[in-house]
């Protein structure tokens, strides 16, 4: 299945891009849940479905636990946690104190993979260009469909 997405129209008389029209996301009404992705894991692997969704419980645990400490998790494969925050902009270094501290949020940066494209010669000089493009490991593959809903129906998944 694609990802879903709508038409929108900016319809913000102060803003710049009013009248503009832009696409949004679209997710289904139901997310997928622990036990979906331990359905989904033990058909991947030799590992119960029971002991899947132990080790996702205590996965939850553990991030909190290494952010709580200031650490960032990077886990292979999906990429890395860590905390991010925004902060009161202040005149005197004095007054920047952790007081000062608004907005907690756990980051997520997705892993990436390097790619290496079809080299070029450059006209003039005759030199190799190697060119490369970032990806989103997560995201390799990913289509868009348009949907003229604001939430997609997900279809009812299969009874254990």
């Amino acid at each position: 299945m694609a990802q879903m997405y709508v038409k929108t129209q900016n319809k913000n008389t102060k803003s710049e891009a009013y009248n503009k029209w832009y696409l949004r996301a679209v997710y289904p009404k139901k997310a997928i849940g622990t036990a979906e992705i331990a359905d989904f894991i033990q058909s991947q692997a030799s590992v119960k479905r029971s002991d899947v969704i132990a080790v996702l419980n205590e996965l939850g645990a553990a991030l909190n636990h290494h952010l709580l400490l200031g650490e960032r998790v990077q886990l292979k494969d999906i990429g890395s946690f860590k905390v991010g925050f925004s902060s009161l902009g202040v005149t005197d270094s004095d007054d920047a104190t952790a007081h000062n501290i608004y907005g907690v949020r756990v980051l997520f940066q997705p892993e990436t993979v390097r790619t290496a494209q079809t080299p070029t010669r450059d006209d003039q000089t005759g030199e190799i260009i190697r060119h490369y493009t970032t990806t989103k490991k997560m995201l390799e593959g990913i289509t868009f469909e348009e949907t003229h809903e604001n939430a997609v129906t997900s279809p009812t998944p299969p009874e254990p």
